[in-house]
């Protein structure tokens, strides 16, 4: 189930403890499928041992989607334009 929470920063989260790392191509093909040509790769990627994460871009606006033992599988905001995407992925992340 994903929830929606805050990061410190106070940008929009959506978290999902379910999930584990390995799901991330799954919710990447759901942001694909609903986003189409709309989503674009941002080219940052991260991996360590308790997290992995990698850049999107939306309408050429900044998100994050990974994995991390805290929150399971997170999509993510870098600012308010990306807060605005969070609320349209939750409309379909059920």
């Amino acid at each position: 189930m994903w929830v929606k929470g805050k990061t410190v920063s106070g940008f929009l989260t959506l978290d999902n403890s379910e999930l584990a790392a390995e799901n991330l191509p799954e919710v990447l093909n759901t942001l694909k499928a609903n986003f189409g040509n709309r989503l674009t790769s941002g080219g940052e990627f991260g991996l360590n041992g308790d997290s992995a994460a990698f850049e999107l871009r939306i309408d050429e606006i900044r998100i994050t989607i990974g994995y991390d033992i805290w929150s399971g599988a997170f999509i993510m905001a870098w600012d308010s334009s990306g807060n605005k995407i969070i609320e349209e992925i939750e409309s379909f992340l059920r």
